[in-house]
């Protein structure tokens, strides 16, 4: 009843399901040489956005470490 492209599910009267959404974030950049000092790398299993009666999002299987560069 829905559409897939890649790792997202598309559902009508439902909403869309991602699998495996990995985010990576820079942040914390040196003003010289404008390499960021901070990497943030978030990975959600699954991710619902809902789009039925109940409108919202839902993260399932989620991991949010941090890095810093080193030293």
């Amino acid at each position: 009843p829905g559409k897939s492209f890649g790792h997202v599910i598309t559902i009508p009267g439902f909403g869309a399901i991602t699998l495996a959404k990995l985010t990576v974030t820079h942040e914390d950049y040196h003003p010289e040489t404008g390499v960021p000092k901070k990497t943030t790398v978030n990975l959600t299993m699954v991710d619902l956005k809902l789009g039925c009666v109940i409108d919202g999002t839902v993260a399932l299987g989620f991991s949010g470490p941090n890095g810093t560069t080193f030293p």
